[in-house]
């Protein structure tokens, strides 16, 4: 859940998170604490950040995982991964294509970037 939603910070509902997961929602208060407490303890080990806790342990506002959590489950997201350059992209058309394409697609882009400058 915070990975596919990485970098926006979510809401995390523990009733809400128990039914997706699965877990018996007339489970007793002990069980609920323990997810609040694993929750506190990923940000104690900055697994993840959170803003804090209202409704009793129950709501945790603006959870988002960090670099170190990002790290322990060896995953890059799509919104950190490197994207490709316009420069880098027309680079590389032009070792592969023939330099009247490469032209025109050049000519293109500047005028395109000088009508938006404008």
């Amino acid at each position: 859940m915070l990975y596919e939603t990485f970098p926006k910070p979510i809401t995390l509902d523990v009733a809400k998170f128990r039914r997706d997961a699965g877990l018996p929602e007339n489970s007793n208060a002990d069980d609920s604490d323990e997810i609040g407490d694993v929750v506190n303890w990923l940000k104690d080990e900055e697994f993840i950040n959170h803003s804090g806790e209202g409704g009793w342990g129950q709501l945790f506002t603006k959870v988002v995982l960090t670099a170190k959590g990002l790290a322990a489950l060896n995953r890059v997201p799509d919104s950190l991964e490197p994207q490709i350059t316009v420069g880098a992209r027309l680079k590389e058309l032009s070792r592969t294509a023939s330099s009247e394409v490469v032209n025109v697609l050049v000519q293109t882009a500047i005028g395109f970037a000088a009508s938006r400058g404008s």
